[in-house]
């Protein structure tokens, strides 16, 4: 099969307009997620009430037959994720020793990344070296960014300048998201896995498939679409993000369970916290430095 790069060229901070693909992130300090992308995701937190009865939200439009790479990577780009980071937008990472690479986290929900950095603190604390997180604080980059960062090991620098390491970062599904997955398809319980939940005949008005990252939401949508909470739905799918990604690189789009278009939507509460990460000061996301 053919090899992908999955990031964008870079020279100065990542613009959300759209990107060609097989081109790379770039080097040094240029690698920088600005605040110009969480504006351009929190705007759509003022619609979310409205997507849940008709999600529109991040179409990848697209007619063709099968789910394309360009397609999903637009589609994900009004969608924030969560990464714990220093002042300088450097991302606090795990070194993986036995394995030989750093490994940082992207979360779908703030309450995510809030009780990992609570849980480092105090354990930094107990053991002496809180000193260590005391800068840190919590920024979003989009998720069409964290998908490559995770599918695309990248070369960081770490806070010893002369330190560098091979990283990758891991995209977090919220822990009630993926309970309802484990519920619906027991290899959920994979933590590399991320659930996306979608019903097979359920569509936009403009013939996309929509998946959700949260199955209630999924469930009020086609509610409000079909008649009402008395209304029997289908039986709920779920899909893993990653193994789509893996498909479609893989030149097998046509063996996923879903076909043309499709939108991602995410929940509202993950929105409006991304609006409001923003209007305190969002911090600049570095793809070429790390903390270890």
């Amino acid at each position: 099969c053919k090899c992908y790069s999955l990031a964008p060229a870079i020279k100065g901070p990542i613009k959300v307009s759209p990107v060609p693909i097989g081109q790379d992130l770039g080097t040094a300090d240029d690698g920088i997620v600005s605040r110009r992308d969480a504006l351009q995701m929190a705007s759509v937190a003022t619609t979310s009430a409205l997507l849940l009865a008709s999600p529109r939200c991040a179409v990848a439009d697209d007619s063709s037959q099968a789910v394309t790479l360009t397609n999903l990577l637009e589609g994900l780009r009004t969608v924030p994720t969560f990464c714990i980071v220093d002042p300088n937008g450097a991302n606090y990472m795990l070194y993986k020793k036995g394995e030989g690479y750093a490994k940082g986290y992207a979360f779908l929900t703030f309450p995510g990344a809030l009780a990992v950095l609570g849980d480092a603190k105090r354990t930094a604390e107990k053991n002496g070296y809180s000193n260590v997180w005391e800068d840190a604080r919590i920024t979003t980059i989009p998720a069409d960014i964290a998908i490559r960062l995770t599918l695309q090991p990248r070369e960081r620098t770490s806070q010893k300048e002369e330190a560098k390491a091979t990283s990758v970062l891991a995209v977090v599904p919220g822990a009630d998201e993926r309970e309802a997955a484990i519920r619906i398809d027991g290899k959920f319980k994979d933590q590399k896995k991320v659930p996306l939940f979608y019903l097979e005949s359920f569509r936009t008005e403009d013939g996309a498939t929509p998946l959700y990252f949260n199955p209630i939401d999924l469930l009020n949508a086609w509610n409000a679409k079909n008649g009402g909470a008395g209304t029997i739905p289908p039986r709920i799918q779920v899909l893993d993000m990653i193994s789509m990604f893996q498909y479609v690189l893989r030149e097998r789009a046509a063996d996923l369970p879903i076909r043309g278009k499709v939108t991602f939507v995410p929940t509202s509460e993950t929105m409006e916290m991304a609006r409001e990460v923003k209007n305190k000061g969002q911090t600049p996301y570095s793809t070429s430095r790390m903390i270890v």
